[in-house]
């Protein structure tokens, strides 16, 4: 019973690294600590103006925003 017991575990881990490939645990590492990021007590500590250019994450970080509010921020 436990030979069967570790084959099926054996088998559910190597059958995990090919059903998971699309999980998106890369994403997660990256969005709460990938460069670029800063914590809510960075974001309290910034102007008014530097603040729109921050956008929070799913993690509650705060990233830079995409788009055109980027954009005109970075002309100044």
């Amino acid at each position: 019973m436990k030979r069967m017991r570790n084959l099926a575990f054996a088998v559910a881990m190597g059958l995990s690294s090919f059903l998971l490939q699309s999980c998106p645990a890369s994403s997660i590492i990256t969005d709460c600590f990938g460069e670029g990021t800063i914590s809510k007590s960075e974001y309290e500590d910034l102007n008014f103006i530097e603040k729109e250019a921050y956008e929070r994450n799913s993690c509650g970080r705060y990233e830079p925003r995409s788009g055109w509010v980027s954009d005109l921020l970075d002309l100044f």
